[in-house]
């Protein structure tokens, strides 16, 4: 009896291959970690750490965003959140107005 064993792809990092996959992020965002290594012709194991170490980002909802907010984001997100309370106080129906789904 054989036993099969995993057979990992080690991929060297460069700073060309870094930026290449950056770019492929920086076009769109909701693309998977497979159509990332078609795009740049890497194995999506080795597309991994690319994503996570060098990059920073994570994968949420099939999206890839960075793990961090910028100091910009966090403004703009407070920015939105105090403009909602104070809507919130100014109109007490604006919850009405918010549209929500579920998961399903």
């Amino acid at each position: 009896m054989m036993i099969a064993q995993a057979v990992h792809i080690h991929t060297a990092v460069t700073d060309d291959k870094i930026e290449h996959v950056r770019d492929v992020i920086r076009k769109s965002r909701r693309l998977s970690v497979r159509a990332v290594a078609e795009e740049v012709n890497l194995d999506k194991e080795s597309v991994r750490p690319f994503l996570r170490e060098e990059l920073n980002m994570r994968k949420v909802c099939a999206k890839i965003v960075p793990k961090l907010l910028s100091d910009k984001q966090k403004e703009f997100r407070k920015e939105m959140c105090l403009d909602h309370l104070q809507r919130i106080e100014n109109e007490p129906y604006f919850w009405n107005s918010i549209i929500s789904c579920e998961g399903t």
